[in-house]
């Protein structure tokens, strides 16, 4: 994995480790983690299509839970509308949140669902020049 700084150009050097994925590693249609409206978070899904096939065009539901509410806000996407290349995204989750009543706090929680389990699912965080790279569950 390589972070890019879009202000300078800059590479962010780290590691990440992700364990070993072959194909005994049962497909994961669900996933949750932490997202920020205030730290600009950005949901970051990679694929791996030569373990788990061909992604074609599945539906993700996005779905943000609130720091000061318990309403859920949803917004559903085409894979093919948010990735360049089939293989990975990169969304800024403001971008995708239809209620704002959800800006308000400073964390929440982010669910994305999928039919097609061979995705990989990373939120981040950032301020000012920092940035967290924060796996979901």
């Amino acid at each position: 994995i390589r972070l890019e700084s879009y202000s300078d150009n800059h590479v962010i050097p780290c590691e990440c480790s992700l364990g070993v994925v072959n194909s005994l590693r049962p497909a994961k249609r669900f996933h949750w983690g932490i997202w920020s409206h205030k730290f600009n978070s950005r949901l970051l899904i990679t694929s791996y299509p030569q373990i788990y096939g061909n992604i074609g065009n599945p539906q993700i539901k996005i779905r943000f839970y609130g720091e000061h509410t318990t309403d859920i806000a949803e917004n559903i996407v085409s894979w093919k509308d948010i990735s360049e290349n089939n293989i990975s995204s990169s969304l800024l989750l403001s971008d995708y949140l239809p209620d704002s009543k959800f800006r308000h706090g400073k964390y929440g929680y982010v669910s994305i669902w999928s039919e097609y389990g061979g995705f990989f699912v990373f939120t981040t965080l950032s301020k000012s020049e920092s940035i967290t790279l924060e796996h979901t569950f």
